[in-house]
């Protein structure tokens, strides 16, 4: 799944990278998905928020697309054809998390929501480590055990990337994480 990922997000910024005013296509781009987005499923809405871009500024986005975006040769569509070429595979949430982990990469991409700040990368002061493990080898979640070989990496870097940009406050997180892996 990482590979469909990584090659459409690089096909998504090529497509942009190639129209006329590629940072404002860029940018109604990210809009119109974060607008069909926040009537997606829990896990979309709830990734959504933690983008750190206004509904106000994406609310009724498709609204105003046109051809760049929008259009047979618009990012829009290549996404759109993605997004379906994995729902038949698998099915419908998944090519969900598909579409939301593609646009989240794009706006990383062009440096948009959470990824900019003042002209500076946002970055967790305590960021989670979900996987440097810091509680005891007997409580560990079998689950979490499980993924711990070098053959589940790609999982790991997937759940380490949602988990970007969070902190953990307390200390807490990164234990829980580990010893309850399935809550």
């Amino acid at each position: 799944m990482q590979q469909i990922i990584d090659t459409a997000v690089q096909e998504i910024i090529q497509i942009i990278d190639s129209k006329k005013n590629s940072t404002n296509v860029a940018w109604q781009f990210i809009l119109e998905e974060l607008d069909v987005a926040q009537h997606g499923t829990e896990f979309v809405v709830d990734r959504i928020q933690r983008f750190y871009i206004n509904k106000s500024d994406y609310n009724g986005a498709l609204k105003n697309s046109w051809e760049d975006v929008d259009g047979s040769t618009g990012p829009q569509q290549y996404l759109l054809g993605v997004t379906s070429f994995v729902a038949e595979k698998t099915d419908f949430e998944i090519a969900a998390m598909v579409r939301i982990t593609i646009v989240e990469y794009v706006l990383k991409h062009y440096k948009f929501g959470r990824y900019f700040l003042n002209t500076e990368s946002k970055r967790a002061n305590k960021p989670l480590a979900l996987f440097d493990i810091i509680a005891k080898p007997e409580k560990l979640n079998p689950n979490f055990k499980h993924i711990l070989p070098e053959e589940y990496e790609p999982v790991r870097n997937v759940l380490n990337r949602w988990a970007s940009g969070f902190e953990d406050r307390d200390n807490k997180f990164n234990h829980q994480f580990q010893e309850t892996f399935n809550s």
